[in-house]
């Protein structure tokens, strides 16, 4: 399964790896929940930072305007 790297995401968290956030989804698992692809996934992780409840915001707004 793949991960955003901690290269792939600067923000809230700062430089910390995201594998070590406490809420963090595994990009492959997220991209299948919302039907994204891996790339738009991680490009949502990365614009709404790792924690569920962001990217779970971010993929709503996402889906409705794609």
């Amino acid at each position: 399964m793949a991960t955003v790297t901690a290269f792939e995401f600067r923000g809230a968290m700062g430089e910390r790896p995201i594998e070590k956030w406490p809420v963090t989804y595994d990009a492959e698992v997220w991209a299948k929940k919302y039907g994204l692809t891996l790339k738009q996934a991680k490009t949502i992780i990365s614009s709404n930072g790792p924690p569920k409840h962001g990217c779970d915001v971010g993929a709503a707004a996402f889906i409705r305007v794609w």
